[in-house]
């Protein structure tokens, strides 16, 4: 059981409780906000925020190359120990690609091996499936029964977000900027989700804030039917009052009471902005 680490990457958006209790190993990733770059753990989620309301640019984000992807996995290889990657979604991303080309090197050097799993997830939809992970190995799955696990079970792990700044959205590229324009004017709030490609896709639309929550509580009745969810994630981007109304609705809609809230940290929160709020649950549909 011990001859592996579990590594993830910060946009896994996870607590840090959760970290320290399972021994989950984070790999930083790097932003950049009115031309000074960052390594993510280097801000908080409160400080980041207060940064992007007064920046005149859009953050960017830079992805782990290969070699930082090598430096990361060597000193557990030399340790003795094999490497389970949950990278971040190779379609929102290409740090799966860098992670690839890093293990299939170390791999024909080490005895101990890197495995690199596309978690077809973001955010705390990463942060769950490693979550859930962690808890197998936990029980006793070896590394290779480990690997197999999230592959099969990360297609299970649903996402329902919305966002309150459509300007955002379009601004990263995420939306056009006619639809920015006309969903401001009427108040639009889509509700995306995270596909089985582990895309980023727009499923609906409500007018306003709460009809926009009350659509995610709905839906995610709709995705889990049939599923035992012993415990939900919701994040939210500085809007704390709303993750508790969504929070509410669910419990009423389905009696869950064990969440866990998370802050959406600055890797994500360049994408989508201040007000996101986000549900992650297991589903029998994405």
């Amino acid at each position: 059981m011990d001859n592996y680490v579990i590594l993830t990457d910060s946009t896994a958006d996870l607590l840090q409780d959760i970290v320290t209790e399972f021994d989950i190993h984070v790999v930083p990733m790097k932003l950049t906000i009115d031309d000074k770059s960052y390594y993510e753990n280097e801000l908080d989620s409160a400080e980041f925020y207060g940064m992007i309301k007064t920046s005149h640019k859009l953050p960017t984000t830079t992805q782990v190359n290969p070699q930082e992807y090598t430096d990361c996995f060597e000193k557990f290889l030399k340790d003795d120990k094999n490497v389970l990657y949950v990278c971040f979604s190779s379609a929102l991303s290409g740090c799966y690609n860098s992670a690839r080309i890093a293990a299939n090197e170390l791999n024909t050097k080490y005895d101990c091996k890197v495995r690199v799993v596309d978690s077809l997830s973001a955010s705390m939809g990463e942060g769950m499936l490693v979550y859930k992970l962690a808890l197998q190995k936990k029980k006793g799955l070896d590394f290779e029964e480990a690997v197999k696990w999230a592959e099969e079970n990360r297609l299970k792990i649903c996402h329902l977000f919305t966002v309150d700044d459509l300007n955002h959205l379009s601004k990263s590229g995420r939306l056009s900027k006619t639809s920015a324009f006309f969903g401001s004017m009427l108040n639009i709030k889509p509700v995306l989700h995270v596909d089985n490609e582990g895309r980023l896709v727009a499923i609906d639309k409500a007018r306003g804030r709460h009809k926009s929550i009350e659509m995610i509580a709905d839906k995610m009745k709709k995705y889990s039917d049939g599923v035992k969810n012993d415990v939900i994630f919701i994040s939210h981007g500085n809007c704390q009052d709303d993750a508790k109304e969504l929070a509410e609705k669910i419990k009423a809609k389905t009696g869950i009471t064990n969440v866990v809230f998370g802050n959406i940290t600055p890797m994500i929160g360049t994408h989508t902005g201040l007000g996101t709020l986000a549900l992650f649950f297991e589903g029998n549909q994405r």
